[in-house]
């Protein structure tokens, strides 16, 4: 097992089939940040949550990723 793989299953470990590990709320281009930033700091400083992670695609928009501690 290569490394990549190997922290993918640390971090991500099998699940039963139809269950999820993360969630994804994306803002399709022309994306806004103002907006998508609103609720990454929302989540953390109302709910409490970790910081989203955050993805950026030239031509797609914004993602941000929660993990979720179960599936």
């Amino acid at each position: 097992m290569s490394r990549l793989a190997a922290e993918l299953h640390r971090l991500y470990p099998p699940a039963a089939a139809g269950s999820t590990h993360v969630l994804r709320l994306e803002v399709a281009a022309p994306a806004d940040w103002a907006a998508l930033g609103g609720v990454w700091r929302g989540v953390q400083a109302d709910l409490s949550l970790p910081a989203p992670a955050i993805a950026v695609s030239g031509t797609d928009g914004l993602q941000l990723w929660f993990s979720l501690q179960q599936p």
